[in-house]
């Protein structure tokens, strides 16, 4: 790649190739491999930063920041995850703001937000996490507003919805909830009708109905929970049908059933 001048600069090559390789080993599920690839594309990329800090680099290095804190998150360490994130999210802004016309970095931003959000709801600070998610939410609603016809912001936007309900409705805001719940599955459910063979817009709309129904419940409104449960297993079995050899869509599918 370099000798192609695809990519000018051997930072940017070794962390690349590593960044790469940790994604690789995440998928295979070698976590402590995906964590030593990514640990090292960081190392380059602060070195990167340090005697060239340009915006490539220092998107690099968020880039990796988030990364490893989503990795982190996953393996159980939510110390570690958070302060990667933290410093993600810090570094993000950062760019966001240097950066005002770069819709890239703006949506980068409120997504480091979304998962630092969630490691301190996680780390059992509800209250930080409920308003940090609530900040995200609040800037990918304007984000979406600004863009009426972006599919994937307003994707993007039902999906946060969905994270803040699930919080809200952890911490017994079952009023609060119901409406991020019902925001998110009134968009969700126009993407389905114009794609309906999208396995990620099904998975979104599940996790919002499901969500919309446990809150009902919660409520007191039974009767209108359980057609919800109905739709959130018939999605699942059609997502399980759509691909048949993906083990996780069975999973899901059998935990509706039960």
């Amino acid at each position: 790649l370099e000798n192609e001048g695809e990519i000018p600069h051997p930072f940017a090559n070794r962390s690349k190739i590593h960044q790469l390789l940790g994604d690789a080993s995440r998928a295979a599920g070698d976590y402590q491999d995906a964590d030593d690839h990514h640990s090292e594309a960081l190392s380059i990329r602060r070195q990167w930063v340090a005697q060239s800090p340009t915006l490539g680099a220092r998107i690099g290095l968020a880039v990796s920041l988030g990364k490893l804190g989503s990795l982190a998150q996953v393996r159980g360490d939510l110390n570690a995850a958070k302060n990667y994130m933290e410093e993600a999210v810090a570094l993000r802004r950062q760019i966001m703001q240097e950066n005002p016309t770069m819709a890239a970095a703006r949506l980068e931003y409120l997504g480091a937000q979304l998962v630092l959000a969630k490691v301190r709801f996680q780390q059992g600070d509800v209250d930080d996490g409920i308003a940090q998610m609530s900040g995200a939410v609040d800037g990918m609603r304007e984000y979406a507003a600004q863009n009426p016809q972006s599919k994937s912001a307003q994707q993007n936007l039902a999906m946060f919805e969905t994270e803040l309900g699930v919080m809200l409705l952890y911490t017994g805001k079952i009023p609060q909830a119901e409406s991020n719940f019902d925001r998110a599955v009134l968009v969700l459910d126009d993407f389905l009708q114009e794609d309906p063979d999208n396995l990620k817009v099904h998975a979104e709309l599940e996790d919002a109905l499901y969500g919309l129904s446990v809150a009902r419940e919660a409520s007191g409104n039974t009767q209108d929970s359980a057609p919800l449960i109905q739709r959130v297993v018939d999605l699942r079995r059609q997502a399980f049908d759509l691909d048949k050899s993906n083990l996780a869509k069975k999973l899901r599918l059998l935990a509706a059933l039960a």
